[in-house]
């Protein structure tokens, strides 16, 4: 068996406990983690938050943004200066999310859609968004390599990404679940790592530069990605 259809298989096996930690917090509406996250992610009336504002150039009427790996509720603010904002959020587990949410008689500000981060480049053209966000999730893909490369496919020239996870969680988490990555970095690099593989972001594509912060109270990591002009 080849390494990726084993990191596939792993990734598989930890499909059910995702779905059952997504399925507690929705039913106790966050109450274990941030009741007013919840409550910020299924309103339709939230402001984009001001860090990503921060990182977008084109005018708010005009945008298009990506979440990957959304979960069942995006985490972004759905308008920009009360401006309705168009976001398209996805997750390889959206049939499973949808279902929760109708379950509790939920409806979300954003529907998700069904994909993979390793096959967006298959789900939109190539320069179509003008900003790309991931929280969270790179660490629970399958091949995070394969998705930087796409969302910086699909980035448009210039445009920009924001990257966040925790650093080792792979190894904080035992390796359980959809944890099969770790993020860190070495020698003032970023690279994502497991128990075979050790890979640097900046040789994923050589069409992009990047800033990053690492907050080692909270094992905390922000990336910023930035698509060459073209």
């Amino acid at each position: 068996m080849s390494q990726s259809n084993d990191l596939k298989d792993k990734w598989a096996q930890g499909i059910n406990s995702e779905i059952s930690f997504w399925d507690k917090w929705v039913e106790e509406q966050g109450q274990s983690y941030s009741e007013d996250e919840f409550n910020f992610r299924m309103s339709d009336d939230t402001e984009l938050q001001n860090e990503f504002k921060e990182l977008i150039d084109s005018e708010p009427s005009s945008i298009k943004i990506l979440d990957v790996g959304s979960g069942p509720v995006s985490v972004l603010g759905k308008k920009w200066n009360g401006e309705q904002l168009d976001i398209t959020a996805i997750d390889p587990l959206a049939d499973d999310y949808t279902k929760i949410l109708d379950k509790f008689n939920l409806t979300p500000p954003v529907r998700i859609e069904k994909g993979e981060g390793e096959n967006l480049h298959q789900l939109f053209p190539d320069n179509h968004f003008d900003f790309i966000h991931t929280r969270n999730s790179l660490d629970h893909c399958w091949s995070p390599s394969k998705t930087i490369e796409n969302i910086i496919r699909l980035l448009k020239p210039s445009c920009k990404a924001y990257l966040c996870m925790f650093t080792d969680e792979a190894v904080h988490e035992n390796y359980e679940g959809l944890h099969q990555w770790n993020f860190n970095e070495e020698d003032g690099q970023i690279i994502m790592w497991n128990k075979t593989e050790k890979i640097f972001l900046k040789d994923i594509s050589n069409n992009f530069s990047y800033r990053y912060s690492i907050y080692k109270d909270t094992r905390w990591i922000e990336i910023v990605i930035t698509k060459d002009s073209q």
